[in-house]
């Protein structure tokens, strides 16, 4: 079966945020209307510069319950998924395998409508507290605010995050019309680097294994882009692809021609 929706070139929902995981499964959020998650198996997501419209196939599970506008999500090694449901005000944890609200839990506490969430290979959690103009680090089995630890500072409505092997964190300062990045264990603004420039109100972020730093620039910009490892100006910023209309993550392996400017597909 396939979806299509003019301009956003988005299916019937809004992935905001996704992660991957080894097996090659994909987890989709901001399912705007829906109280569980869906699990996207062997599924393309497409559009082209002309057409931009996107195609959705292949099978579909629904992942845990309770949610109200589940906005980021993550996975780890062991397929357990992550998720900010910034309707609840909550960041909560669902094991492998979970297909109901019984098995879902809750993770920390003292969130205002968090959107993004990623996980390192410890099983901290990093969310984008939208609401709080912060980001926060969740530790692995925290299960309330009392071990919750506010990272960086400085932000104003951050959106996505990521977080690379070394621990350290790049957010999408969507208000703040920056991507910057808090160094593993920085506690203050003080140490908080923006890195490239120019962007619009960014919504999405990632990082690879490099350090290079990729983009979705949702605002007047309406395009992906990529800052080298080190770049901290607009100057070594570089625009990938093209015809996006408000583009809000990165997360996915992309493959990119003149014809079909993203290509999103699972396996």
């Amino acid at each position: 079966m396939s979806f299509g929706r003019s301009r956003t070139c988005l299916p019937f929902l809004t992935p905001e945020t996704s992660e991957s995981e080894p097996v090659g499964t994909r987890r989709v959020g901001s399912l705007r209307s829906a109280a569980a998650l869906l699990l996207v198996i062997g599924a393309a997501f497409c559009c082209t510069a002309s057409a931009q419209t996107a195609h959705f196939s292949g099978a579909v599970k629904m992942l845990g319950g309770g949610f109200s506008i589940p906005e980021g999500v993550a996975a780890n090694g062991s397929g357990n998924v992550f998720v900010a449901d910034n309707g609840n005000s909550e960041v909560k944890e669902m094991p492998a395998g979970c297909t109901s609200s019984a098995c879902v839990t809750t993770l920390g506490g003292g969130f205002k409508e968090p959107i993004g969430v990623a996980v390192d290979g410890s099983g901290n959690v990093f969310v984008g507290d939208y609401g709080n103009n912060a980001v926060k680090e969740i530790p692995a089995g925290c299960a309330s605010s009392a071990c919750v630890t506010t990272l960086g500072g400085g932000f104003s409505y951050p959106e996505g995050v990521a977080v690379d092997g070394s621990g350290n964190v790049y957010v999408a300062d969507a208000g703040n019309d920056a991507v910057k990045e808090i160094p593993a264990g920085c506690t203050s603004s003080a140490c908080v680097t923006t890195l490239g420039g120019g962007f619009s109100y960014p919504k999405g972020v990632a990082v690879d294994g490099n350090g290079n730093v990729f983009v979705a620039d949702s605002g007047d910009n309406d395009a992906v882009k990529e800052i080298p490892a080190g770049c901290t100006s607009s100057t070594c910023v570089t625009t990938l692809g093209g015809g996006f209309g408000t583009p809000l993550a990165w997360r996915w392996t992309a493959t990119e021609t003149s014809s079909s400017p993203i290509c999103l597909t699972v396996r």
